[in-house]
């Protein structure tokens, strides 16, 4: 039996381990990569907010489900960009080198050199090799083509509570699709609830239902002003819209939880006293 061809033949596929500079390039990808993530999730939000507030009568807001029709773009950019990095680690792949390793010879195999390495450019690609190169990248180019279509539509589609108490609802196209006024008010749901998944908070909410049976949901945190300027808007308008009602029109939920929703907002006392009364307390 002949071993040696054997060993031979694995080592042509050994590759040595990553120099410190290059491990140190893969993890600073990795992080920026996913950063960019985080990133571009906030400023999804932003565009979102500047869209809806550049009415300054809009003192809310709140999303369609439409939004969610940036997420396969966001996806399919994880996927063409993240798996060929993670393989790319993961195989081994050499960017700069290590100059104490002798790329091509035993033990490593004869074809395998650094991205940047002069030598790496004079080895041919097989037709096998360029061929799915190709086709991987086209096939990347056309799925985020596909994704990035509907992702032009995830911008527009809110509801807006206007300083008037009109509330307007705009489709993904930003058009306008129905109009409502103080009179086609029907019914007013004040509740409290802990929202968040995993990183549960606290939030009160108001929900307005129509006399078509269409109903409107408005969080304390859909208002537009920052720090304490957005309690204040907040509370103060809910009180408002409140006092649109008839107390025979008007339901509350939770309203034992305020406590707790005052306490995770930072509420001061006078916020605190407004929250009791928006519930009835």
């Amino acid at each position: 039996m002949k071993k040696k061809p054997k060993s031979k033949r694995k080592s042509q596929h050994r590759r040595p381990p990553l120099s410190v500079l290059d491990k140190s390039i893969y993890a600073l990808a990795c992080l920026l990569f996913f950063s960019a993530i985080i990133v571009s999730g906030f400023l999804f939000e932003d565009i979102r907010d500047r869209i809806a507030f550049r009415d300054p009568t809009v003192t809310a807001y709140a999303e369609h489900s439409s939004y969610l029709l940036i997420l396969p773009l966001l996806l399919c950019v994880m996927l063409c960009i993240g798996i060929p990095l993670y393989a790319a680690w993961e195989k081994k792949a050499a960017i700069f080198g290590n100059p104490k390793v002798q790329y091509g010879k035993d033990p490593w195999g004869k074809n395998y050199f650094p991205l940047l390495d002069r030598r790496r450019r004079a080895i041919p690609a097989t037709k096998s090799n360029q061929k799915l190169r190709r086709g991987i990248f086209s096939f990347c180019c056309i799925a985020l083509l596909i994704c990035f279509l509907p992702a032009l539509f995830s911008f527009y589609g809110r509801d807006c509570l206007h300083e008037d108490n009109i509330i307007v609802s705009h489709n993904a196209v930003n058009r306008v699709s129905a109009t409502y006024h103080a009179e086609d008010f029907a019914h007013l749901t004040l509740r409290t609830r802990l929202a968040g998944g995993r990183s549960n908070y606290w939030t009160y909410e108001m929900v307005i239902k129509m006399h078509d049976g269409r109903t409107f949901v408005f969080s304390d945190r859909d208002f537009g002003e920052k720090g304490e300027a957005h309690k204040e808007l907040s509370l103060a308008k809910m009180l408002e819209v409140k006092a649109l009602f008839s107390p025979d029109a008007i339901t509350y939920k939770g309203a034992e939880n305020v406590d707790k929703v005052a306490e995770d907002r930072g509420l001061n006392e006078s916020q605190i006293r407004q929250l009791h009364q928006l519930f009835g307390n």
